[in-house]
């Protein structure tokens, strides 16, 4: 309960809030190409993200060897969280994640989470960023500072960085 009061203090405060999402490459692919993001019936997520947060993607190191360990995109949810629509996604993808939400493309690029953990405040110790990795949302289930967010979208637009 005490989470649910800190997560309304935090959206009034800050209106919109940033999660990490940890994905396969092949929700990469539907997110990308749907513009889409879904979850499991009953999932945490449902009750944490809502629309107009930010959504940064990371893909994980096992399931890709191009893009595992990088950071993809950064998106906007569009709507609230609803069932999924087999008219619009693969009927496997609503069985498999039957509750969606509509996401937007903010920037879209590929930066590694490992090389630029010194630069993001949100992890804490530096030599085990993975251990900010598990679950969804990601980070212990808290929102990312305002101020990753910015070094984030700064990485993915300026990859030199």
């Amino acid at each position: 309960m005490a989470r649910n009061v800190l997560l309304k203090r935090l959206r009034f405060i800050h209106k919109t809030l940033t999660w990490l999402i940890p994905i396969s490459s092949k929700e990469w692919k539907i997110i990308k190409k749907y513009n889409s993001y879904g979850v499991p019936l009953n999932h945490r997520a449902t009750s944490r993200i809502a629309k107009g947060d930010i959504l940064v993607f990371y893909v994980t190191k096992t399931s890709s060897k191009v893009l595992g360990g990088n950071i993809v995109g950064v998106f906007e949810v569009t709507s609230n969280w609803e069932p999924c629509n087999e008219n619009v996604l693969p009927k496997e993808e609503c069985e498999r994640y039957p509750v969606r939400i509509s996401v937007k493309p903010i920037v879209i690029g590929k930066a590694s989470l490992w090389d630029n953990r010194d630069k993001l405040t949100f992890i804490k110790r530096k030599e085990n960023p993975s251990y900010y990795l598990k679950g969804t949302p990601a980070n212990g289930n808290r929102p990312i500072p305002q101020k990753d967010l910015e070094t984030i979208v700064n990485l993915l637009t300026n990859p030199q960085l």
